[in-house]
């Protein structure tokens, strides 16, 4: 990965972060991490980016703005577990508490994004026992044994499977309801099976679940609220 700074015509700087890993599509992702990746041809020349860039300036400033706006926002919300909840932010609080319906409190503290931070090290912590949980029993009921199990970070992956070094799930599917995360558990252990995304592979991961497609629909619609921006977080 390459980071690189692009200039629009009005003088505005656009910070990109490029990836060398497609076969012929350029592909434009926003990130929380304040950057926009760009994927693009391995072989892509200098030349071919800048004059890439020049032709597609209006797009890359709308996608731009629209993560600005991104980082810029607050959520109201919290998702954990499947549902949205409320916070406050108190200096009586000394860590992070959960009091189910009555949502979140946070500690105050002199340094402002410090609760959020906090906040975080909480929920990858509850992940750590609540995804892991599910995703070693789907593979005891599936009877596949990927070599290790373990959460990742990241984002724009809800889980990855490789046979060498075994499922990661994102910990952020800690926000999820329960059917939505058996249904990555089983997508990500049928994979085990199956390397692509073919009739084949879907037929077994519809076997062991009724949700595939409401989970993706969930996660298509609910998906970038469990992405909390890492600016403020």
């Amino acid at each position: 990965m390459t980071d690189y700074v692009f200039t629009t015509r009005q003088g505005a700087l656009i910070l990109l972060q490029l990836r060398f890993n497609t076969r012929k599509n350029i592909i434009i992702r926003t990130q929380l991490s304040g950057r926009l990746q760009l994927s693009i041809p391995r072989r892509f020349t200098q030349n071919a980016l800048d004059q890439w860039l020049s032709d597609h300036e209006t797009l890359l400033e709308q996608y731009w703005q629209r993560q600005q706006q991104l980082l810029s926002t607050q959520p109201e919300t919290i998702w954990f577990k499947g549902q949205c909840y409320p916070y406050v932010v108190s200096p009586v609080c000394v860590k992070v508490g959960w009091y189910g319906d009555r949502g979140f409190v946070l500690p105050l503290a002199m340094d402002k994004e410090r609760p959020y931070r906090d906040l975080i090290s909480w929920l990858q912590e509850e992940a750590q026992d609540y995804l892991l949980e599910r995703l070693r029993y789907w593979s005891q009921q599936l009877n596949l044994r990927p070599v290790s199990m373990k959460l990742t970070t990241a984002r724009t992956l809800w889980g990855v499977c490789r046979p060498q070094t075994g499922i990661r799930l994102n910990w952020r599917l800690v926000g999820a309801p329960l059917w939505v995360v058996d249904y990555v558990c089983i997508h990500e252990l049928c994979h085990l099976i199956h390397l692509n995304h073919g009739a084949a592979f879907w037929q077994l991961v519809n076997r062991h679940t009724p949700h595939t497609q409401t989970a993706r629909m969930w996660l298509k619609q609910h998906g970038s609220a469990l992405f909390i921006p890492e600016k403020r977080w």
